[in-house]
This record gives C-alpha cells, sequence and structure tokens, in this order.
C-alpha cells in the first residue's frame, strides 16, 4: 500500500498556516503549535487509512491482472502443446496386442471332404520401436520422422487330418511415419509405410514325417493408428499393421511335401496398444 502524497502535503500546508497563525494571535505558542502538529498527523493518518483500501484494491488489481495475463500464457502455452503435439527428436515405445501369421481359409466346398481341420491363428504380439520424428515451423501439428522395430509373433498352428503345420517367425520393420495431431484436443492420427524383414520357419509332421523350411524375405508393410498426447514427451497409442504376405495353402497341398504354396511366406496382421516417450 502507498501513501496518496498529495493529501500529505495538503496537510503539510494546514500546518504551517495553523503555527503562523498561532505566532500572530496566540501567546501560548508552543501549546498551539503541539496541538497543530497533532492534528496535522491525526488528519495525515486518516488520509493514509482513506487511501489504503484504494492502493490495496489497485494492487489487488494489478496483482489480478498479471495473475490473469500469467494464465493466459499458460493456456496459450498449454494449447500451442496441444497443438503442436509430441516433441520432434528420438522416441522409443512398446505395443502389445492380438496378431499373427495367416493361412488360406478353408473354403465351405473343402470342408465335406476334410475329417479333421483345425486353424490357431497364433493371437500375442510384441513390437518394441524405436524412431525419429522432425517438426515443420509453418505446420506445427504435422511431424514426419522414420521408425524401426522388432515384432515378436506368435505361432500359428495349422492341422488337417493328420499333417500339422506349425508357422513361427519375427519381423524387422523400417517405416516412414506420418504424425499428425488434431489442433487443440490432444490425439493425433498416425501413418505408417515401408518395409518389413520377415523370418518365417515351418515345421511339418504326419503321416509319421516331419520336415523343417526356413524362408526369409523383405515384404511390404504399412499402419495406421489413433493415438492421445498426455504431456510434449507421453504418448499413449492403438495401432494396426499388415505386412503383405502371400497365404499359405496347405488345402491344395495336402501332404508334407514344401512345394508349392505350402511354405509361402504368409502376411502377418497385428492389432496392438502401447506407449511412447519422446526425449526432448
Amino acid at each position: 500500500m502507498q501513501l496518496c502524497y498529495t493529501d500529505f502535503f495538503i496537510s503539510l500546508e494546514l500546518l504551517i498556516r495553523v503555527i503562523r497563525r498561532s505566532i500572530k494571535v496566540n501567546k501560548h505558542f508552543y501549546t498551539v503549535v503541539c496541538v497543530s502538529i497533532a492534528a496535522s498527523l491525526g488528519l495525515l493518518n486518516i488520509t493514509y487509512a482513506a487511501n489504503a483500501p484504494v492502493n490495496a484494491t489497485a494492487d489487488t488489481a494489478a496483482q489480478a491482472k498479471t495473475a490473469k495475463v500469467s494464465g493466459v500464457a499458460a493456456a496459450n502455452t498449454a494449447s500451442q502443446n496441444k497443438t503442436e503435439g509430441a516433441v520432434a527428436g528420438p522416441y522409443f515405445g512398446i505395443n502389445v496386442g492380438s496378431g499373427g501369421m495367416y493361412v488360406t481359409y478353408i473354403p465351405d466346398s473343402t470342408k465335406d471332404t476334410i475329417a479333421y481341420y483345425d486353424t490357431q491363428k497364433g493371437g500375442f504380439t510384441v513390437y518394441g520401436y524405436v524412431g525419429y520424428l522432425w517438426s515443420f515451423s509453418k505446420m506445427p501439428s504435422l511431424k514426419l520422422g522414420l521408425e524401426g522395430g522388432y515384432n515378436y509373433i506368435q505361432d500359428t498352428t495349422y492341422i488337417l487330418n493328420e499333417q500339422k503345420w506349425v508357422y513361427s517367425g519375427y519381423a524387422i520393420n523400417l517405416f516412414g511415419v506420418v504424425h499428425y495431431n488434431i489442433a487443440g484436443s490432444g490425439f493425433f492420427l498416425l501413418g505408417k509405410a515401408g518395409v518389413a524383414f520377415v523370418s518365417q520357419n515351418l515345421e511339418m509332421t504326419g503321416y509319421g514325417d516331419s520336415k523343417s523350411d526356413l524362408r526369409q524375405k523383405f515384404l511390404p508393410a504399412v499402419g495406421a493408428g489413433l493415438g492421445y498426447d498426455f504431456t510434449k514427451n507421453f504418448e499413449a497409442n492403438i495401432t494396426v499393421t499388415h505386412i503383405q504376405g502371400t497365404r499359405a495353402d496347405p488345402v491344395s497341398y495336402g501332404n508334407t511335401s514344401l512345394s508349392g504354396g505350402v511354405n509361402n511366406v504368409m502376411p502377418i496382421n497385428a492389432v496392438t496398444i502401447g506407449a511412447a516417450y519422446h526425449l526432448g
């Protein structure tokens, strides 16, 4: 709180006038001076008290204005973070979910001629990855990047009468990534496209015989997802990925021969949920 200096000088002038008058008309000079000083100080105190609430209100208003400006700045910063989403730079993450290799479906026309059949299409997959995103000043919501990862795939088993085919393997992916933040919401769209190095091992048993076959191949791969940026560093996402292989065809090759489509490198599909951390 601050004293009103205008009222101070008015009070001081009043004090001087009273003193001058007392010198001319009053023989009790010192008594009048002391009373005049006391009266002026009292007036000064009243003036200070009267102005203090106004000044306090002004100070409070100034503080409120400062807090409001700070709040607006903080809100703008938060809004900007929501708009821009995750910070550009390196990141790493892990996703888990359902997925596997997929063989040819058994057509209805063939089911009647088969004594027993069963397909167990995996069910569990893990994808660990690292990547790097680049941002653009003119389009803060858009980021482009590169991502590499390792995809574990649970075995897929195919049983036809007394024969069994077990497909197992993994994929090493290299993706180009598009990361687009939906302005002001915290949500983002995710797109991926690239190539996968797939290693597939096939174990075949039946009719007293067993054989194995290892195939490795580069295949096209794509992915799409939706995520949410909890902070500029931490995100969660749900992603669908597909590696374009060729379905195996044990039905057409109902024996333990490695010829034909039995040992094709199969397509891999997965739906996963996970989290990533962006450094920076």
